[in-house]
């Protein structure tokens, strides 16, 4: 964030950049600051913006657009669980803002544990960005626990029907980039039920596309199925990708009618995005990220090699 005055911009006072790569990036003018704040994990921003409202900015990389924060979020999530027959158990990794378990708890589950490693994510959303969380604090079903997310997960003996991991780009000062790697994707493996499934997001297939393939290839070492899908997000300025996992059930053969069916017995009506034909949608991949993941391009990530995405 700049003032106007460094690139000459007389229409604006504040400014943000978001970079893709060293060379390119998405401009956004500021209406105002709303909080911002250094903790030993991360830097936090939450601003209001003419085109996409309020955001949440952590590392300088945006999170979540009152905007278009429902498109992630509806496709992170519902995929899986309407997959899994009867996800009860469901475990969120990171997930700060809370709109990964408000879109997790309308499948009735009986429990949501949302493992965050930064509490200050969730306090001032809840402050300034209160829609995201909306009703999760009084969903008794509802958990936080504020505590390193692959530290959880290799120290828990809980098994659940679906592990959603909701965190932030790996960057090489961020607390997240040993959260995709197949040591840790192992640990999730083993925290999932024999007919457990879980889900990634796997940041953009365009600006960080060997990335991308890159999780899927991992992923690939550890589960019987594995599933790439994608869905363009405004607020990201790119088609971005998410990677599915299953010990037994597979997301891309869902049939339509299931879907339907399973919606409408959750109760599930207020969805702004997803449904039977967007399900179908996401994961029918473009060919320039089919056929690489066919031969298998990409390497293994893993604690000792890990991957960034370019800043």
């Amino acid at each position: 964030m700049r003032n106007s005055s460094d690139r000459n911009l007389s229409t604006a006072k504040l400014f943000f950049m978001e970079y893709q790569t060293p060379f390119s990036g998405h401009f956004h003018i500021l209406k105002s600051v709303l909080f911002k704040r250094n903790t030993r994990f991360q830097d936090i921003l939450i601003a209001e913006t003419f085109d996409l409202g309020r955001c949440l900015i952590i590392d300088g990389k945006i999170q979540s657009s009152t905007r278009d924060e429902y498109i992630y979020h509806e496709v992170l999530t519902h995929p899986i669980l309407t997959a899994h027959p009867n996800p009860q158990n469901i475990l969120i990794i990171g997930g700060g803002e809370g709109a990964t378990a408000r879109e997790a708890l309308k499948h009735n589950p009986t429990e949501v544990d949302m493992v965050d490693i930064d509490v200050t994510v969730f306090r001032s959303v809840q402050k300034y960005i209160p829609q995201m969380c909306s009703g999760i604090c009084e969903n008794p079903n509802f958990s936080l626990i504020v505590s390193d997310g692959r530290k959880f997960l290799e120290s828990t003996p809980r098994r659940y029907d679906a592990i959603i991991i909701d965190v932030t780009d790996p960057l090489p000062k961020s607390p997240s980039y040993l959260l995709y790697t197949k040591e840790f994707y192992s640990a999730v493996f083993k925290s999932l039920r024999k007919n457990g499934i879980m889900v990634t997001q796997a940041t953009s297939t365009f600006y960080s596309k060997y990335f991308f393939l890159s999780v899927v290839k991992t992923l690939k070492e550890i589960f019987p199925i594995v599933r790439p899908f994608s869905a363009w997000v405004p607020s990201y300025g790119s088609l971005w990708g998410f990677v599915s996992a299953s010990k037994l059930f597979d997301p891309k053969k869902l049939p339509p009618q299931t879907i339907i069916d399973r919606l409408k017995n959750r109760g599930i009506f207020d969805l702004k995005y997803y449904d039977h034909n967007v399900h179908k949608m996401l994961f029918e991949l473009p060919r320039n990220l089919s056929s690489p993941i066919n031969m298998g391009e990409g390497e293994i990530i893993c604690d000792e090699n890990p991957q960034y995405v370019p800043i």
